[in-house]
């Protein structure tokens, strides 16, 4: 088995990468556990479960846009 040294560059990469996976599940169990709480406050259906399914909609399409948000912003430079 070999042994790698890291730089303390790749370090740093690796652990902001690793941080930012972390955080962003985190979000993600978040809104999943607040979800029931999130529809019955924000959405006014006759039914529970459509009021989940549009709280988990709004979610969702967050995770839609965000590959179009990065190749509008790389295209104009600012990231």
């Amino acid at each position: 088995m070999s042994n790698i040294q890291l730089k303390k560059e790749q370090a740093h990469v690796i652990f902001s990468v690793t941080f930012g996976n972390i955080l962003e599940w985190f979000d993600i169990y978040s809104y999943a556990y607040l979800a029931p709480i999130i529809a019955k406050t924000f959405f006014n259906f006759d039914s529970a479960l459509s009021n989940l399914v549009s709280a988990f909609v709004i979610f969702g399409s967050g995770f839609i846009t965000r590959p179009f948000g990065a190749v509008i912003l790389v295209e104009l430079g600012i990231y």
